[in-house]
This record gives structure tokens, C-alpha cells and sequence, in this order.
């Protein structure tokens, strides 16, 4: 119902249920105030189980959230259910966020240390601190914490609970907690990579904006959610209690999830230098664009045809490309996550992926800190192989026409063998098409295919790769009726009259 971080705030709608349940003050610390015992039992109880009492001063974040939610469940429920039963709910309610509960301590101390950097004053983070357990990051001291704070609670406020039930609330609580962070542990590593992309909303706030957010805030996002899993001890958020679940099931839950955590990571740093190299491009043609500028409008247009994307001109990589690369990834990037919410398929980070491979994404990871400035962009973009720039700069190019020829001249500047071999090309197409008027549309020279002006739709834009580069050059170099005469004395007798034929209607024309 509440989440401090993702909505600013508490939102209007929870609001008005939780407004004399906290107030926050000049310096936005939030101030547990004051409550009637006997008329508001319900947040009361609430208290007791998250171990909050008035004047407590908090940063708001994940577990005061929590609270806050755990406070409009029981106002919200307290005409329907007994206070014993809304102790069970609240105790899940808790335990759900049991996994970030190792940290209080850390933030705490972060968060007084900040204060006097501030100047401000502090004795309101007395509370946070004096009782503060040292070991209260291990899981069976955070569960046995919380199976005393029910057993306190259910004395104060006379729930009538026995021993049994109290055991199962935790039990029960525990299983929430566990089931809630399930999906790092499941067995389908798609659904694991779903889970963590769904999570980019949540972390980065600008991405909310949907086709409005730009190239930086979706490389925000991603290099957000790379730090998330990569700083996500998943050995210590599987919690048991009284054998349920057995050492051996978390052993298992740990286990997978570590698998999938290894495979996420690697996924998420594919996705963060695709992204980067995206950015790059930005930053050094002009600064920051909406996404769509570059990567195209994912929506159809007004006659309900489809919009030019990105990955349209992207190069479709062959299995014998990818050597360097896990497949299961590759494929997963190519053909996407099953996404409920539209495409998941990343055609530009398996392309990039593919080229790179493992190492080579190891070894561009540290270009791609956020934000990028002009220089940083173009560190990443020549420390990328050319058969990785230039395609993808030339895809930018096709849909960012307005910034078609800052970028056509950036990939000169990254290759300038690339400006070369461009310039050669139209000195064959020129060659060929000198050649269109003699009506020859194919002919064979030493057993080798050759396709000439007229033989297909393409006619003039490429010369077969059975050609070799010599004969290519030759033609280029002394011109095409000169070479034809020139080969003509070096073949045997019966190509002879072939070669004069074609001299011949050179001539003609």
C-alpha cells in the first residue's frame, strides 16, 4: 500500500488513514507520534510487532514502508478480524521484509554519520542506535527477534494466543518471507530475468515515463539494477524457523539462486554496455535524447503501420559467430524474456553479445559508470571492435536523421578504413554500371561466377564473393575495357572468342 521510495511519499489514497501515525520533520526524518492504547489497539499492536514505539525517529525507506502498510492493513481490518488474527497478518507482513532487515544497523550509522555532516542535531538518532543489536543480521537472530516481540505482544494485549499457534504465525510469517524472494530461486531462469527487468520501474523512477524517458535514464536503470543484483547476498535471505523449511530445502533455495544470480549478472551487464554504447552515441552527437529518438517508437504510426526500429538494421549474428558467447544467453537476448508487458527482445545486446563474448563484455564493463560525459563516451566508443561500432552507429544513423551526419562522420573518425572501403565500393558500383549497356547479365572467368549490371533486382551494387579482390582491383585500376583486352591475351583459345565478343560490344556502345 505504501512504498516511501518509488511514490515520493505516501500517497493521497493511504493518506488519510495514516496521518496521525507519523509526522516528518524540517530535516525529513519521520517521527513516530503518539497513540491512545486503548482506542487505536489495532496500531498499537502494530507497534509491538515491528518493535516501534512514538517518538521513534526514522529514515524513511523499505521497512517504514512496511510499517506504515502494516498499520493500514490493521486500521483497515480491525472491525472484521480479532486482534489475534491481525497479529498472524502483521507478522507476514513483517517477515516479507525480514531479508532487508540486515542492513538497519548499517543504515543507521550512515544516517548519523550524515547528520553531522549536516550540522544536525543527534539525539533523534538515539533510538536507532543505543538499541541497536550488533548481531542482528544473522537470520535466526531476526526470526527469534520477531518470535519474542509476538509472545510480548500477545500478553500485552491479551490476543490469547498458545504457544503452538504463536509458533505458526512465525512459521507461517517465515514462509511469506521466503516466497516473497522466491523468484531468484526459481527454476526458470526467462521468469528470474523477468522478475529482475520488472524491478527497473522501481529503482529508477524516471523509467516510470514509459516513452518518455531518455537514453541516460535508461542507462541509469540498468546500471541500478546491475548494482542491486550484484550487491545481493542471496545466501542470507532464505530464512527458517523450527526446521520449517528444512536446512536442506533453503541449501537448495540458496543454490539456485546463486546459479541464477551468476546468469543475471552476466545478463545485466550485457544489457548495461549495449545501453552505454547507446548513450556514447548520444553524448558525443549532441547530449542526452529520448529514448525513441534512437532506438525508434516500438508503436505503430497513424495508418497502423509499423514504425522503423533500431534493431531493423541490425546484423543478425550466424551460430558459427558465436563461439565467444553462451548460447542460452544469446538466445535468450534474440528471442526475448516471454515479457508480459509487450516485446523483450534485445536484437542490438545479442549482437553485442555475440561479437564480445564473455570477456569482451568483462573488459568494457568498467567505461560504463553512470553518467557518461563526452570524453567517457568516446573512450567506450574506440575501445569497442569496429565490427561493433560501425554497425551500430550506422543503425543510430538510419533513425536518428537528424543527426545523420554528426554520426556518419564520428564512425569515419572510429574507422577510417571504413570511410576507405565505402569510397572503394562506389568505384565498383561506377565500373559495373559502365558495363550495363553491353547487355551481358552473367559470364564465367576461370571456372568462377561473376554477377554483372542487370542480373537482378540489385543490379550494380555487388560483385559475388567467389570474385577475388585482385580481379577487383584490376578492374578498378586500369578500367574495364582495358582489363578485358588484357585478359583476352592470357586465356586459352576457346575463351578467346568470348572475351573479343565482349571487347566487341564494348566497342558498339
Amino acid at each position: 500500500v505504501v512504498d516511501y521510495a518509488v511514490d515520493g511519499g505516501v500517497s493521497s489514497y493511504a493518506g488519510n488513514t495514516l496521518d496521525d501515525v507519523y509526522k516528518i520533520d524540517d530535516d525529513d526524518f519521520m517521527i513516530i507520534q503518539p497513540i491512545d492504547d486503548e482506542k487505536d489497539p489495532a496500531t498499537s499492536l502494530a507497534m509491538s510487532i515491528f518493535g516501534y514505539h512514538p517518538g521513534l525517529s526514522l529514515v524513511p525507506r523499505k521497512s517504514t514502508s512496511r510499517f506504515l502498510s502494516a498499520v493500514f492493513a490493521a486500521r483497515t481490518l480491525q472491525k472484521a478480524l480479532s486482534l489475534a488474527d491481525l497479529a498472524k497478518i502483521l507478522v507476514c507482513i513483517f517477515a516479507t521484509g525480514l531479508p532487508l532487515l540486515r542492513d538497519e544497523g548499517k543504515a543507521a550509522v550512515q544516517s548519523f554519520y550524515f547528520s553531522l555532516e549536516k550540522n544536525r542535531k543527534t539525539s533523534i538518532f538515539r533510538n536507532n542506535i543505543q538499541n541497536f543489536d550488533p548481531n542482528i543480521g544473522r537470520a535466526e537472530n531476526l526470526v527469534n527477534k520477531l518470535h519474542e516481540r509476538l509472545i510480548l505482544a500477545n500478553g500485552l494485549h491479551e490476543l490469547g494466543m498458545a504457544e503452538g499457534d504463536i509458533v505458526n504465525a512465525i512459521q507461517r510469517g517465515v514462509d511469506s518471507s521466503n516466497r516473497d524472494v522466491g523468484w531468484i530461486a526459481t527454476d526458470d531462469v526467462v521468469d528470474y530475468f523477468e522478475s529482475c527487468w520488472s524491478l527497473l520501474p522501481e529503482i529508477t523512477p524516471a523509467l516510470r515515463r514509459r516513452k518518455l524517458y531518455t537514453v541516460a535514464d535508461y542507462h541509469e536503470g540498468v546500471k541500478n539494477l546491475e548494482n542491486y543484483l550484484s550487491s545481493l547476498n542471496v545466501e542470507t535471505i532464505f530464512f527458517s524457523f523450527q526446521a520449517l523449511p528444512s536446512a536442506l530445502d533453503v541449501g537448495h533455495l540458496v543454490e539456485k539462486a546463486l546459479q541464477n544470480q551468476e546468469l543475471g549478472i552476466i545478463y545485466t551487464k550485457v544489457k548495461l554496455v549495449s545501453q552505454c554504447i547507446l548513450a556514447a552515441f548520444a553524448e558525443v552527437s549532441g547530449g542526452n535524447v529520448p529514448i525513441v529518438y534512437f532506438k525508434g517508437d516500438a508503436g505503430a504510426n497513424r495508418d497502423g503501420e509499423r514504425s522503423t526500429q533500431l534493431h531493423d538494421s541490425i546484423p543478425i549474428l550466424s551460430r558459427a559467430e558465436l563461439a565467444l558467447c553462451n548460447i542460452t544467453l544469446y538466445d535468450i537476448l534474440a528471442n526475448g524474456r516471454k515479457s508480459k508487458i509487450g516485446s523483450s527482445k534485445s536484437i542490438l545486446s545479442a549482437f553485442v553479445y555475440g561479437k564480445l563474448g564473455d570477456r569482451g563484455i568483462q573488459r568494457l564493463h568498467p567505461y560504463t559508470k553512470y553518467p557518461l560525459t563526452k570524453d567517457t563516451a568516446m573512450v567506450l566508443l574506440k575501445a569497442l571492435p569496429t565490427d561493433v561500432s560501425i554497425p551500430i552507429g550506422e543503425a543510430i544513423a538510419s533513425i536518428s536523421v537528424g543527426r545523420y551526419e554528426i554520426i556518419t562522420d564520428l564512425i569515419k573518425e572510429l574507422d577510417p578504413a571504413h570511410d576507405k572501403e565505402e569510397t572503394q565500393k562506389t568505384k565498383e558500383s561506377e565500373v559495373l554500371g559502365s558495363l550495363e549497356g553491353s547487355g551481358i547479365t552473367h559470364c564465367s572467368h576461370d571456372s568462377k561466377d561473376v554477377e554483372l549490371p542487370g542480373a537482378h533486382k540489385n543490379a550494380g551494387k555487388k560483385i559475388q564473393d567467389s570474385v577475388s579482390r585482385r580481379v577487383r582491383n584490376s578492374i578498378t585500376k586500369i578500367g574495364p575495357l582495358k582489363f578485358i583486352k588484357k585478359k583476352r591475351n592470357s586465356l586459352g583459345v576457346k575463351k578467346v572468342r568470348f572475351w573479343n565478343f565482349l571487347a566487341k560490344k564494348k566497342e558498339e556502345n
